[in-house]
């Protein structure tokens, strides 16, 4: 007895195959087509893109450290000013006071008076809108708020961008000395009136007085620390100070007109491929 067998035929896909053909036939006949567009596309994007200002980027480093108390009669740490708390600085930068600081330093600089006015008004504007892109402050600190600030500072020169930086962080240094001496300053002030209360008392009193004695040791210790507070103050440093100075760029940032052409031709190739393809199925 003979056992049959029957076979079976299994349909093969071939959309798969088909759509690369119909890829490769579309790239075949619009080729020529498609480089011009493309070449067209991407020249155009490169000519606007290097008609737009260029900007150049400068950076300083600015060293975060915790200061040392120095000895003295007025009592420990009087002078030592706090860590800044985290985002200070960045708020400090971006302030009323630290534009016109800049604005009031860069008058005085050698930047032609366009190029000032420029920047400032520039600056007053980011203010106004609440949205920073000249000066960009970068905290690398650890958790006792100790490390490095990057101060980087954009402009359409490499001169300006260079002082812009150099001025911003001698505004942000500024504030931080005067920051250590408000301390120093309230501790001379006390001792002032405290001299006053006793060099008056003195002025009062019999000369024969049992307490004269010892208001006048007590004037001369006053005196002595107010001399000291006077001196402390004119010294008095922040937790801030200029680690590296402002470089000088030498290539700008931006624009990138060869890089942006040649995203554009690439965008554009696709673009008319995808195009040429729905064409060449709506035909079929």
């Amino acid at each position: 007895m003979t056992q049959g067998y029957t076979s079976e035929l299994v349909p093969v896909n071939t959309s798969d195959e088909l759509s690369f053909r119909q890829l490769f036939g579309v790239l075949r006949r619009n080729l020529w087509l498609l480089l011009l567009v493309s070449a067209l596309v991407g020249a155009a994007v490169y000519y606007v893109v290097g008609r737009q200002t260029p900007v150049y980027e400068s950076s300083t480093s600015i060293l975060a450290a915790q200061t040392s108390s120095l000895p003295n009669s007025l009592g420990p740490a009087v002078f030592d000013a706090p860590q800044l708390p985290p985002g200070a600085a960045e708020q400090v930068i971006h302030s009323k006071q630290t534009v016109d600081r800049i604005s009031e330093l860069m008058r005085a600089s050698q930047l032609p008076g366009d190029v000032q006015r420029s920047i400032t008004k520039q600056l007053n504007d980011e203010l106004n809108n609440d949205s920073y892109r000249l000066l960009i402050l970068t905290a690398l600190l650890d958790s006792q708020q100790r490390g490095i600030y990057s101060l980087k500072a954009s402009a359409s020169t490499p001169q300006s961008a260079r002082m812009l930086s150099t001025l911003a962080a001698q505004a942000l240094l500024e504030w931080d000395t005067r920051r250590a001496k408000q301390s120093v300053e309230r501790a001379r002030r006390n001792i002032q009136a405290q001299l006053a209360g006793v060099t008056s008392r003195l002025q009062t009193m019999p000369g024969n007085s049992l307490e004269r004695p010892g208001l006048a040791a007590a004037r001369d210790q006053l005196q002595l620390s107010l001399s000291q507070a006077r001196v402390l103050e004119e010294g008095a440093a922040g937790t801030l100070s200029l680690l590296a100075e402002a470089n000088t760029p030498v290539s700008p940032v931006a624009p990138k007109p060869l890089r942006s052409g040649i995203v554009a031709a690439v965008v554009a190739f696709a673009a008319c491929l995808v195009l040429a393809l729905v064409r060449d199925g709506l035909r079929r």
